[in-house]
């Protein structure tokens, strides 16, 4: 082949890569999704197929990832939707009718809590600070507003992109060996090199899926905990609901705690309860330290130690990858590093076997 064809077939390559990414860019999400689940149900569906055939296995394992992920989804919307809908009728009309008020401590009172009762009314006697906390609380009601019917409005956009995951986890459950020997073949690196680019990667992928189901357990203890130390009914269940959001990277267990401490925090601030007030600011202040801190400390431990990479190393992966990708980026952060860290122990190992000679 001459030069020219050479050259004609690369650029022409590169331009159907880049239309082909465009084509795709709208379900990148959905397709890492459907690869994560894929990866996590690989062992099932291997297990599965040799009692069934794998295309009624991979089917099998879709409709249990709907069952798994889809009911409880399911469940917390419609709760949610119902108790954003209460939350701004009564706070509104709390505002509207009496503005922000706090009940009077009694003067035999010297406790924490009074004293920040007597704090917090004292700072908004001043009308300017009233005013603002006012206006605060109304926007952020409207805001919660506007969430719900933004998700209502997008629920279209959401059932298509799991559709996009459920088929993308059907065919990689079916090919994805497949695809892998593919990918192997093309790269041009020596095998060993390949071995230890795979095992890194794979570490990598381990350590980011089975450190998001130990850390979500962890979270959903927690929560479960925190919301019976705090009396919101049935902790048990919001505990297995946040175990379930924590896996998922586009939700999270915080879509449970800070619904729940605003709740309580918004109408206590509008019906004059002090306990309420505290009480929510507390939950928050609890699911801040302890739910959410969970996750910013195991899992770059956890990544690090499957993936040979330092934790700083993997906490910058899953941080940087969320800023730079969106919320994928907790899988594909990761990965970058740890593609580049082994790529970098594979040059230091040939530099080192291999010298370049230097002529002066």
């Amino acid at each position: 082949m001459a030069r020219t064809e050479i050259w004609f077939v690369i650029a022409l390559f590169a331009i159907v890569a880049w239309l082909s990414f465009i084509v795709v860019r709208p379900f990148i999400t959905a397709l890492v999704i459907g690869a994560l689940f894929a990866y996590l149900f690989f062992p099932v569906h291997t297990f599965l197929s040799k009692r069934l055939r794998k295309r009624p296995s991979a089917i099998i394992i879709c409709l249990l990832i709907v069952l798994i992920i889809g009911l409880p989804v399911i469940f917390l919307s419609n709760s949610l939707v119902k108790e954003v809908d209460y939350l701004y009728v009564r706070a509104r009309q709390g505002l509207v009718n009496g503005g922000i008020a706090l009940n009077e401590c009694p003067p035999e009172e010297t406790g924490t809590a009074c004293v920040l009762i007597t704090r917090t009314k004292e700072l908004l006697a001043n009308p300017n600070v009233k005013r603002s906390v006012e206006d605060i609380s109304q926007r952020t009601l409207l805001w919660l507003g506007q969430q719900v019917s933004r998700f209502i409005i997008g629920i279209p956009k959401f059932l298509l992109s799991v559709i996009v995951s459920l088929v993308t986890t059907y065919f990689l459950l079916l090919h994805g060996p497949k695809i892998l020997r593919q990918v192997e073949t093309v790269v041009p690196v020596h095998k060993r090199h390949k071995r230890e680019v795979m095992k890194r990667l794979n570490g990598v992928l381990y350590g980011v899926v089975m450190g998001a189901l130990f850390i979500a357990i962890i979270q959903g203890v927690l929560g479960a905990l925190g919301f019976a130390l705090f009396g919101i009914p049935s902790p048990i269940v919001w505990g297995l609901v946040m175990v379930i959001l924590a896996i998922l990277p586009i939700i999270g267990a915080s879509a449970v705690w800070i619904p729940a401490g605003l709740l309580i925090l918004i109408p206590g601030i509008a019906a004059a309860d002090n306990t309420m007030i505290i009480k929510g600011i507390a939950l928050l202040a609890y699911g801040l330290i302890f739910i959410g801190g969970v996750d910013y400390i195991l899992r770059p431990m956890i990544i690090g130690a499957r993936a040979k990479v330092h934790p700083i190393l993997a906490l910058l992966g899953v941080l940087g990858g969320i800023i730079v990708f969106g919320m994928i980026g907790f899988i594909l952060g990761p990965l970058i590093l740890a593609f580049f860290k082994a790529f970098f122990d594979i040059f230091l190992h040939e530099r080192s076997h291999h010298p370049i000679n230097r002529s002066r």
